[in-house]
């Protein structure tokens, strides 16, 4: 795959598997933006990219922040003039038992999983609608269709997102706008921890 001059931002590309998705644009020739709110973790993928010889910049992000979200999308234009990609893979997860999980459990867990990937997409596609292009992908998770005890807010977030992607799929395919879900199984990561 040749990626070269596309414009790809990765959320939560400061470790894990955003982190990853990030290197290997990067190595496929995309200007890849790495949108993370943990700047020190970020600013090492970031070397590591350009170590090997790939392009990409760090934009301070928190996707739960609506006006974050959109500072970041307003900063990639300026800069780049296109966006061709967003990889919504931003999240958090705790495993708690439902009686114990409170209001702030549940808002922080749905803010960034669901609610960031919504209006970070929303901000995207305003770009991408008028050059009827470009893609989004979402990284949901196993947990969409098997999931375990004390995760019920984390199932219920991502288990959104991939209705999400089928709604915005139907919407916006007819702009030539690619938006599919990914599921990963477990995958060792900070969100564990």
């Amino acid at each position: 795959m040749n990626l070269g001059g596309h414009v790809a931002i990765v959320t939560g590309a400061g470790s894990g598997i955003g982190a990853a998705i990030a290197r290997r644009l990067a190595r496929e020739g995309a200007r890849v933006v790495l949108a993370e709110r943990d700047v020190v973790s970020a600013r090492s993928v970031l070397e590591e990219i350009s170590d090997q010889g790939g392009e990409g910049t760090l934009t301070p992000t928190d996707v739960a922040d609506l006006k974050s979200g959109e500072r970041c999308v307003a900063d990639v234009l300026e800069r780049y003039g296109q966006i061709d990609a967003l990889v919504n893979n931003a999240g958090v997860n705790f495993v708690r038992a439902t009686l114990e999980v409170t209001e702030a459990d549940w808002d922080r867990v749905l803010g960034v999983d669901l609610k960031g990937s919504f209006f970070f997409t929303q901000a995207v596609l305003r770009h991408m609608v008028p050059r009827r292009r470009g893609a989004v992908v979402n990284i949901a998770s196993v947990h969409t269709r098997s999931t375990l005890a004390g995760a019920a807010p984390y199932a219920a977030a991502k288990g959104g997102m991939s209705a999400m992607t089928r709604a915005l799929a139907v919407e916006f395919g007819e702009y030539g706008i690619r938006i599919n879900a990914v599921c990963p199984g477990l995958t060792d990561t900070r969100i564990w921890t």
